[in-house]
């Protein structure tokens, strides 16, 4: 009976982080009882996945308390490693596009950091000691989540921070830690709850610590309120206008001259409306400057010229036409993208293609900007490519993969990269990008004004895998104050502000463009400037408290 009571705490605890970010359900779940009207505070079910965000704050209270009762180390691993695998199977389904295979083998192999957290968490729980179990734990968790971010296997996706991307407040500590010190706040939610419901460590401790953990967590959403403010305060310019192209098409098919036409039959007219658009609101401004400029004889004087003019962006995703852009032949490009940028004043094109920017044989999966004055520039290549998505790992043993281009794999990225217009510098990122902070650290330091981020995501079956793409993208903004573009190829798209605000997003599946000023940045955090000491600082906590835990046996003194 205790063994099935601990597994379907397990079972439970894995349902509410599950349902902490969005989470794809069958239809007839999405609407709580919809015959009686009855709705759960918070419940978001639209765009084909449900969420429940504040469940994180208690989703982990179950798993808790199994592992506090567990009888060994060994037996919290277990647990740990069931909840976790629960967790992931959920939390991963859209990889499910690939097959089943992949759901597992990530399922299986991400599991191991919650096995891991329970086998110390156990330990920790046996020293009855309140503090460890409220600040230690949260210290523990964080440092895990850090770790993951390293080595050919990192994939920190399933971040407790990113589950609160709703909440603007909160994740405003993120400046201060990145993402993962929202992690830290909720699990020091999970964790202050538990001991003031369990009087673990005994009450009045429990009690103490409970009540400085609430007193830390109400301090940041005091810190967020502020930082909210003072960044909506901060004056605007209007240097380049950025206007995202989404086309609302999925890229599955082979390469082909008639997917070729397919593609541009629908990202050429929307983009060619947009610069059209932007041409004539730029004929009006000029003349109306000489009208108010001219003196009573009608000379103009000082006039600068189209020159010191805005600047029109437009963004196509990444993979949006099926065809290699080779910046050394630019009469190889369509000519109805060149007639877009050439026949409109101002206009740049920043598309994503596949291309061969520093080695002729090796195909990368770039940014490019296509320049008015009929030359294709090189912007940025992706830096960290997709297993089994754009490389096969042991490529000579496994030879069942082909890609819509062919069987060839393509070459990763050296560095980061930016360019300039009108004097704001834009870090270009492709897809995956966007799930490593310091990539957007590098570009931060380096003094970007703006991140743009171009994705494909017409491969998901599923929306909650794109839902949970998209609002890593709020933490990328927050962390380094900044603001992010993010064009998809079916959505979403969405311009972020530096405080985490989405202040314009596409539906998905449809066509859709949507357009924002942006300008310089002055801002730096503290994040950007410290980097992820935070974590790192959790991480040397974590060591020491496993040392005291392996080296004596159970703590003295006030704790």
């Amino acid at each position: 009976m205790a063994l099935l009571i601990s597994i379907t705490a397990c079972i439970l605890s894995a349902l509410l982080l599950a349902l902490s970010f969005p989470l794809s359900l069958p239809p007839e779940l999405m609407q709580p009882l919809p015959s009686s009207g009855v709705t759960i505070p918070g419940w978001q079910a639209a765009g084909g996945f449900a969420q429940l965000p504040w469940l994180a704050f208690v989703a982990l209270i179950p798993f808790l308390w199994v592992i506090r009762r567990s009888p060994s180390p060994a037996a919290a691993a277990g647990y740990g490693y069931l909840t976790g695998a629960l967790w992931l199977l959920l939390h991963l389904d859209w990889i499910g596009s690939f097959g089943i295979a992949p759901v597992i083998m990530l399922t299986l192999f991400f599991s191991l950091p919650t096995a891991l957290f329970a086998w110390l968490g156990q330990r920790i729980f046996n020293e009855r000691s309140a503090a460890y179990a409220c600040w230690g734990l949260p210290a523990i968790w964080t440092a895990l989540e850090y770790l993951r971010s390293f080595g050919f296997w990192a994939l920190p996706w399933n971040l407790l921070g990113y589950s609160q991307t709703a909440s603007l407040k909160l994740i405003q500590v993120a400046d201060l830690g990145g993402v993962f010190a929202v992690s830290f706040m909720v699990m020091l939610a999970n964790c202050a709850l538990f001991l003031l419901f369990s009087g673990h460590g005994g009450g009045q401790r429990a009690l103490a610590h409970s009540l400085l953990a609430a007193s830390l967590i109400c301090a940041a959403l005091g810190y967020g309120d502020w930082r909210i403010g003072q960044l909506e305060d901060m004056p605007r310019e209007q240097r380049i206008q950025v206007a995202l192209v989404q086309g609302g098409v999925d890229t599955k098919g082979r390469w082909s001259g008639d997917e070729l036409q397919r593609m541009l039959g629908v990202y050429e007219p929307a983009s060619e409306e947009l610069a059209r658009k932007w041409s004539g609101e730029r004929t009006e401004e000029r003349r109306a400057q000489f009208e108010d400029s001219a003196d009573s004889d009608g000379f103009v004087a000082d006039y600068t010229g189209p020159l010191d003019e805005p600047q029109l962006l437009l963004v196509w995703p990444e993979s949006c036409i099926p065809k290699r852009v080779e910046p050394a032949h630019p009469d190889d490009l369509p000519l109805g993208i060149w007639n877009i940028v050439e026949s409109n004043e101002n206009t740049t094109l920043l598309m994503g293609a596949l291309s061969n920017p520093h080695n002729e044989d090796d195909w990368e999966n770039t940014a490019v900007l296509v320049r008015p004055d009929h030359v294709i520039e090189w912007a940025y290549s992706k830096v960290r490519l997709v297993a089994y998505g754009e490389v096969v790992p042991f490529r000579g043993i496994v030879k069942f993969l082909d890609y819509p281009w062919g069987s060839r794999d393509l070459t990763g990225g050296r560095d980061t990269a930016s360019f300039e217009l009108r004097g704001v510098q834009v870090s270009p990122m492709v897809c995956f990008d966007n799930i490593f902070s310091f990539l957007f650290m590098r570009e931060a330091r380096r003094g970007s004004d703006m991140f743009l981020l171009i994705t494909n995501n017409s491969w998901y079956d599923l929306k909650n895998g794109i839902r949970q793409h998209a609002d890593i993208d709020v933490l990328r903004a927050v962390e380094h104050r900044r603001p992010l573009a993010r064009v998809s190829t079916t959505g979403w798209s969405h311009f972020i502000e530096p405080s985490g605000r989405i202040s314009q997003q596409s539906n998905t599946d449809e066509l859709a463009t949507l357009t924002q000023w942006e300008g310089r940045s002055s801002i730096h955090s503290w994040y950007t400037r410290l980097g992820d000491l935070f974590a790192q600082l959790c991480v040397l906590a974590s060591i020491l408290l496993g040392l005291k835990l392996v080296f004596a046996h159970r703590s003295e003194g006030w704790l």
